[in-house]
């Protein structure tokens, strides 16, 4: 049940790597901050911080859902999974995110762009844990 985590947290990271890659968010959300590429060259902005760091907080949100589903159902399955997934990303995670863009006068899109991997990438983590639980 446990080595399921890591999978379901790299299917969300690809998510989030095609979504700020190929679909072209990256540079709508840096448009939308109003960011350069020079703006965000920095020690903190290096591939090794970038991606490690996304990658061990999916990994806690994987192991999270993990937790929630293996107590709260006794046989999930992916559509549960899937909308538990689908209740902590719109219900917590985007709720919780709009206060601080708002608070930082970054607006809606910038909100939008950044909040919508992540509910998809919930929705994601909870239907492949489901569908193996």
């Amino acid at each position: 049940m446990w080595l399921i985590a890591p999978l379901a947290a790299l299917s969300t990271f690809v998510f989030n790597f095609a979504w700020f890659g190929p679909l072209k968010m990256w540079t709508h959300w840096t448009n939308a901050l109003g960011l350069t590429e020079e703006d965000l060259h920095g020690k903190y902005h290096t591939a090794p911080v970038l991606f490690g760091s996304v990658l061990a907080a999916l990994m806690v949100e994987t192991l999270v859902v993990l937790w929630v589903l293996s107590t709260a159902y006794a046989a999930p399955t992916a559509m549960d999974g899937a909308v538990l997934g689908l209740a902590l990303g719109g219900g917590i995670a985007a709720t919780t995110s709009l206060g601080h863009r708002m608070f930082a006068a970054q607006g809606f899109k910038v909100w939008l762009i950044e909040v919508t991997p992540d509910v998809v990438g919930l929705v994601m983590i909870g239907a492949v844990l489901g569908a193996f639980l």
